[in-house]
């Protein structure tokens, strides 16, 4: 009987787009903030709440680009394939 393929490298790939999406977040983050930092009133107004609202969807959305890129490229190293279930 031979081995299962090994997927590792299609994971890996996969785990690299996941990354280069989560750069693409940092720029949209990066573009974001200078539009929020040209604001006179940071503090107040309707495109201040807006412009912060979506600082925070970006970050949270990179942090789950970045924690999903990492589980891909490390799944061989941290599952237990060892382990049979019945």
């Amino acid at each position: 009987m031979s081995d299962p393929p090994n997927y590792a490298g299609s994971l890996h790939d996969l785990s690299q787009i996941y990354l280069q999406a989560a750069e693409l977040q940092t720029e949209r983050i990066a573009r974001t903030r200078e539009q929020y930092n040209r604001l006179p009133n940071k503090h107040s107004g309707q495109e201040a709440y807006r412009l912060y609202s979506r600082l925070q969807a970006l970050y949270s959305q990179r942090r789950e680009l970045l924690e999903t890129s990492a589980y891909l490229r490390n799944y061989y190293r941290f599952s237990n394939t060892n382990s049979v279930e019945s």
